[in-house]
């Protein structure tokens, strides 16, 4: 879609007020080409140029499905290059344009149109969907003009993405499952999101141990959030929630929750519903359906696909106690180190959620082949190819007199080069975060560099980890340690692993094992079987 957002602004200056005087282009129906300067000036760079007349741009949505084309007489689509599917986006902005120029005449539509296509940018999200775009600036008519607002969604749906049109999934490789639809009148909603609070304490019900994870006999709450992208108030809307997996659950009002009206465009959230786990085994998954009964036999809306949700529950570790003013994890209990290792997702909302893995995989292998001993598994970061910004952290701990306070790892990363990097960072009595360098630690190996200047980069021009750490004799990786001497000795602190990735491009990510700890004297991490306290 960038191309297309690319191709549509270079159209916006194209295309002059005066164009409505040339014969047969009254209505801005004649063919305008884009980077006519350097190809052919009818077609431009496009395989067809842009036009709101269908017999000399046929282009649909279904077009930018990896070899679509034959139907409509053009060269096969080719997901591999960006050009052919974001010309097809392109498009459906054009013929918006085209729209509002004919409704308000040319300045006036300029202005609006501008003022959508920013507001859009606002609002669309992090590597959308099509149809996601879409909403974005049909969202900012809307609240603007509806009557802009039906024009735009006219224009879209000309090109076969109207209301209830499905666009191809996000990551996708060839652009498949599209469907079309020409609709402009829909009652239609999705999920957006199922919340889970459970650290909900109530006058006589919730957590006993306050540790975030739902244990067996706490009571926790859940709240179900729907968007309305139809164009139709929702009255009335329901959700039912059950539980799929074998465990003994009571929830209030017998999971079924109901929403308040919600106008197109808007997001309605539920109620909170409190829920009792009865019964559970040790870090078992609880698996819950979310599903949306009709409101009335064979009405016309269309209600969101039923979806199922998991969260991890009776969790029960205990605190590892410091043995000698140290303390170590290797990674090998997964659910006890992503429960010292908090993921914490800072840029990138819902889609860097997961940036935090464990790896066991033929990579830990291949490291341990160079005689690193790091087990079967270890802590990964993902470098993402969207602009995030993901830590993980540990809890506070105590730093004791036993010497130097010091913090040692293997990692092995490989990172977008000067444009994506990780650091390590630290905070001193509930202080702000710093790179630990700050607060005189010191690195037997250290940062590879600065990140260039990049306004869609967290940590733009820091010291980082970046690219990768390989070794002149082709290892992959190493041990580092950070000593900070005895300056911070009897203060509190709190560390973290930071990974801040730009708007484009990424690389493999950062694997990290064997976090150890020497001069500290409260528990950092947990072991299994009983509760482990998280402050």
């Amino acid at each position: 879609m960038g191309e297309g957002w690319g191709d549509f602004h270079s159209l916006m200056f194209i295309a002059k007020a005066d164009d409505i005087n040339i014969t047969g282009n009254d209505k801005f129906q004649k063919a305008y080409g884009s980077g006519t300067f350097v190809e052919d000036f009818y077609y431009g760079i496009r395989c067809v140029p842009y036009s709101t007349n269908k017999e000399v741009n046929p282009l649909s949505f279904r077009h930018i499905t990896e070899n679509a084309g034959a139907d409509v007489g053009i060269s096969p689509t080719s997901v591999a290059s960006p050009h052919a599917a974001g010309e097809i986006w392109a498009t459906m902005l054009w013929e918006s344009y085209v729209a509002l120029i004919n409704e308000h005449g040319f300045e006036e539509a300029q202005n609006r149109m501008a003022n959508y296509l920013v507001a859009g940018y606002k609002l669309t999200a992090i590597a959308p969907l099509y149809t996601e775009a879409r909403d974005a600036i049909l969202a900012a008519a809307y609240a603007a003009d509806t009557k802009d607002y039906e024009l735009i969604l006219g224009a879209f749906a000309k090109r076969g993405m109207g209301l209830g049109a499905v666009a191809p999934d996000r990551f996708s490789d060839d652009l498949t499952g599209v469907v079309e639809s020409d609709k402009m009148e829909l009652a239609s909603f999705n999920l957006k999101e199922v919340a889970i609070d459970a650290n909900y304490n109530g006058a006589e019900l919730g957590f006993c141990s306050n540790d975030g994870i739902v244990d067996k006999g706490e009571t926790a709450i859940l709240t179900v959030s729907i968007t309305n992208t139809g164009s139709k108030m929702l009255t009335g809307t329901q959700a039912q929630l059950t539980v799929v997996s074998d465990h003994d659950v009571t929830f209030e009002n017998d999971g079924l929750v109901t929403f308040a009206d919600t106008m197109p465009f808007s997001t309605a959230t539920s109620s909170p519903l409190k829920f009792t786990l009865n019964e559970s085994g040790t870090a078992e998954n609880l698996e819950i359906e979310v599903s949306f009964p009709e409101l009335s036999a064979d009405d016309e809306i269309v209600e969101a696909a039923t979806e199922k949700v998991t969260y991890s529950v009776n969790m029960a570790f205990e605190d590892k106690q410091p043995v000698g003013a140290q303390t170590m994890d290797n990674m090998e209990v997964a659910r006890a180190s992503l429960f010292d290792l908090k993921e914490n997702v800072m840029i990138g909302g819902d889609l860097a959620k997961g940036t935090q893995s464990m790896a066991a995989d033929d990579n830990v292998a291949f490291f341990n082949s160079f005689g690193f001993e790091l087990g079967e598994q270890t802590m990964f970061l993902q470098n993402n190819d969207f602009q995030s910004d993901v830590a993980i952290e540990t809890k506070g701990f105590d730093i004791g007199f036993a010497g130097d306070f010091e913090v040692s790892f293997w990692h092995f990363y490989r990172i977008e080069n000067e444009w994506d990097g990780g650091v390590v960072e630290i905070s001193v009595n509930d202080g702000s975060r710093v790179d630990v360098t700050e607060m005189g630690g010191t690195f037997n190996r250290g940062y590879d560099g600065p990140l260039i200047e990049n306004d869609s980069q967290a940590i733009q021009e820091r010291d980082t980890f970046t690219g990768n750490n390989i070794n002149q004799d082709n290892v992959y990786g190493n041990y580092e340690t950070i000593n900070f001497g005895s300056e911070l000795n009897g203060n509190r602190a709190k560390l973290r692993f930071r990974l801040s990735s730009d708007g484009a491009v990424g690389d493999l990510g950062w694997w990290i094992d064997n976090l150890t700890f020497n001069n500290v004297t409260t528990p950092i991490f947990c072991s299994n079987w009983w509760r482990c306290c998280r402050m």
